[in-house]
């Protein structure tokens, strides 16, 4: 056999043996869930009688108490009444607010809920609590929403919560300790009712809840609702001690607004803060930014001295701007007078939830060519 042949059939097993290395490696992979993300916790089970929502039941109020929160998901619109302590839901936005159903009234304070499709997790802000709830049918067929977990001692006073779906992740912010805390959820799983821990995540759950300073690491006999887990817990050190109401994720950053004085910049992957964007004392207690077309919008609710007065709508196409007064006041655009909240985007419009204006409290407005067009009061 030539020497040149020998070459080609060695080559040709080195091929074959690093291609079944790499199968093995993937099969291993598949197997064991090598990707999956580690867990500090499970929610913890919540025991619900779901026969109490035989009959569904309606809001029980016709007006709304300081909503900080509008959103559409699954075809329903939500709306977060912060000071009715409740979640409300329609399928529409024509009816009455009296023909809107109860998703829950176990909050207290509550601001934001966010959804990946399979559970609902809303922020239960003075018990420092996240809530889980998933859709169920009822005796009757109707859809209703069941509580099915909670996670505790959820940093100081969780204050918004979004779903990120390039990372399919959950985040939900502590409003005085600078920390995040990230979600995810392994919907295959089945609510776990013993302390086996039996899935491959069983380990990094263990030594997680020796190590962290996170929630449920009690009684070790709670029963566990495994779709839904604590993966990861970041922080923004020097926004510990201040009231940051919430944040923005843009593409790979992540915007908190300020607290202390500045908007942050900081990376999403790691928290590496890569900027900060100083802010005068009229904008000094912003609730929310939100990038709609060339400009970012901020809603503000005090200036530096807590005084609502000074609360309004403003946009900017630089944030490094707004030190110097390069921002366009828009409230106008609206009544004024009030305290505008968090803006939100539902298919091609956006909403503005405010307070302190009876009758005004949740707004739905358009933008096109950076123009703020069609302004109308829904509720």
């Amino acid at each position: 056999m030539s020497q040149s042949k020998k070459k080609q059939i060695k080559s040709a097993k080195n091929k074959l043996i690093l291609c079944t290395l790499l199968v093995c490696m993937l099969l291993g992979c598949v197997l064991t869930g090598c990707n999956k993300a580690p867990v500090i916790s499970y929610a913890s089970n919540i025991e619900f009688d779901k026969a109490s929502l035989d009959t569904v039941p309606n809001n029980p109020y016709f007006d709304l108490k300081v909503p900080t929160y509008i959103t559409k998901i699954d075809g329903l619109y939500f709306i977060v009444d912060c000071y009715n302590n409740q979640v409300i839901y329609n399928e529409n936005l024509e009816e009455p607010l009296c023909y809107w159903s109860l998703m829950t009234n176990d909050i207290d304070m509550g601001h934001t809920i966010a959804s990946d499709g399979v559970v609902y997790l809303i922020d239960d802000t003075e018990r420092n609590r996240i809530l889980v709830m998933e859709k169920d049918k009822n005796a009757n067929g109707d859809d209703i929403f069941v509580p099915t977990g909670e996670f505790n001692e959820i940093g100081t006073r969780p204050h918004y919560i979004i779903y990120n779906e390039e990372d399919k992740t959950f985040y939900a912010w502590s409003s005085m300790t600078g920390e995040m805390y990230l979600f995810r959820t392994n919907p295959d799983a089945a609510n776990d009712t013993d302390d086996s821990n039996a899935d491959s995540n069983s380990k990094d759950a263990d030594d997680s809840k020796t190590n962290s300073e996170s929630n449920n690491t009690g009684d070790s006999t709670i029963k566990e609702n495994k779709k839904v887990f604590l993966s990861e817990i970041k922080k923004i050190d020097e926004l510990d001690g201040f009231y940051v109401r919430s944040f923005t994720i843009i593409g790979t950053k992540i915007y908190f607004v300020s607290g202390n004085g500045n908007i942050i910049e900081a990376n999403l992957d790691d928290f590496e803060i890569t900027n900060h964007f100083k802010v005068p004392d009229e904008l000094f207690g912003m609730v929310q930014l939100e990038k709609i077309e060339d400009y970012y919008y901020i809603t503000v609710s005090t200036d530096i001295l807590a005084n609502q007065d000074a609360a309004t709508i403003i946009r900017t196409r630089d944030l490094a701007g707004l030190v110097n007064g390069e921002y366009e006041d828009v409230y106008d655009n609206f009544i004024g007078g009030g305290t505008p909240y968090s803006i939100t985007k539902i298919d091609d419009d956006y909403y503005l939830c405010e307070h302190r204006i009876p009758g005004h409290s949740i707004w739905k407005f358009t933008v096109k060519d950076n123009e703020i067009t069609d302004v109308k009061t829904l509720y």
